[in-house]
């Protein structure tokens, strides 16, 4: 519980946090007045979580975008399909886009 004793990583200027917070904030505002006005469900709570992470995490590597990002959301979907599918009567989803 104490830990490795290692330092933590330097905290990152103002400046790169007050940017990485305002690049999420737009993309999450972008997602928002595209679900209005396409009347497309384009935005959901962890996206804002998400975004947030990806861009504050630019020393990551690129691998990350695609693990757990992407793959992440993925087999949210394909578990959610097959439990609602196999556990009721009526299908889902409704529809595909």
């Amino acid at each position: 519980m104490r830990g490795a004793g290692e330092t933590p990583p330097p905290r990152p200027a103002w400046p790169e946090i007050l940017a990485t917070a305002l690049v999420a904030a737009a993309v999450v505002a972008g997602l928002a007045f595209l679900t209005r006005e396409l009347e497309v469900l384009l935005l959901l709570g962890s996206f804002a979580a998400s975004a947030l992470i990806v861009f504050a995490l630019h020393h990551a590597p690129w691998s990350f975008l695609v693990c757990p990002t992407l793959a992440g959301a993925a087999t949210i979907v394909v578990v959610a399909l097959f439990y609602h599918n196999l556990r009721r009567t009526a299908p889902w989803p409704k529809y595909w886009l």
